[in-house]
């Protein structure tokens, strides 16, 4: 499978050219383009989150810890003015939870190369990310959520790609190939509560999908 740089160059050269089409073909603003880029690049690395003790998942973690308690200020039921001190507090408990307490509970419950190496864990990216942006119209929520999607497509297809081994002029498949373009297994639970989550997001955009 591909390393770290692999992976972040791969993600930084697809999102460019999403991001870029997004702004020069779908009407992204500056500001959009510049976000979904960065989303882009970190959905790349998504993948790597059932592994937080390697680069790639220290690093996505890192972020996370950041932009997560960003992306959801806007939806705390809070009637006052947002402060200093509660960016602070937010900030910081919001860094805490995800890059220590978080980075944990994923490494006790998953396992590397298991359904965050999946095809369906893909679409539950793009689909989270449409919902995090809320505030936005339809048509570039769309746009920014298939930019994240493929960005988290990227990984996965450099990972099946660099589990050919070739050899002159023959080739061989690794034992990692076929195991990141994955639907999962039905004798897994986690194959089972990936599709339970995808479920759940769908009718969760469903319901509150309006006209683009």
């Amino acid at each position: 499978m591909a390393n770290f740089p692999q992976h972040l160059y791969y993600g930084l050269s697809t999102s460019a050219i999403t991001s870029a089409l997004g702004y020069f073909q779908f009407g992204l603003s500056r500001v959009e383009t510049g976000g979904a880029f960065i989303i882009g690049v970190l959905a790349s690395l998504a993948p790597d989150l059932d592994h937080p003790a390697s680069v790639p998942g220290s690093f996505l973690y890192s972020w996370l810890g950041v932009i997560i308690p960003l992306a959801i200020a806007p939806h705390l039921p809070y009637d006052g003015q947002f402060r200093l001190e509660h960016w602070i507090v937010l900030l910081a408990s919001g860094y805490i939870l995800i890059r220590h307490l978080a980075a944990l509970l994923f490494a006790q419950l998953t396992v590397h190369r298991g359904m965050f190496h999946s095809i369906p864990a893909a679409l539950i990216c793009g689909e989270i990310v449409f919902l995090l942006f809320a505030h936005l119209p339809n048509y570039p929520r769309i746009v920014i959520s298939a930019i994240a999607l493929v960005g988290y497509l990227t990984h996965l297809v450099a990972d099946e790609l660099y589990s050919v081994d070739w050899k002159g002029d023959s080739l061989s498949l690794k034992r990692s190939s076929g195991t990141a373009l994955d639907l999962g297994s039905i004798k897994q639970l986690s194959t089972w509560v990936t599709y339970l989550i995808l479920t759940l997001l769908s009718l969760n955009i469903w319901n509150h999908f309006q006209p683009l």
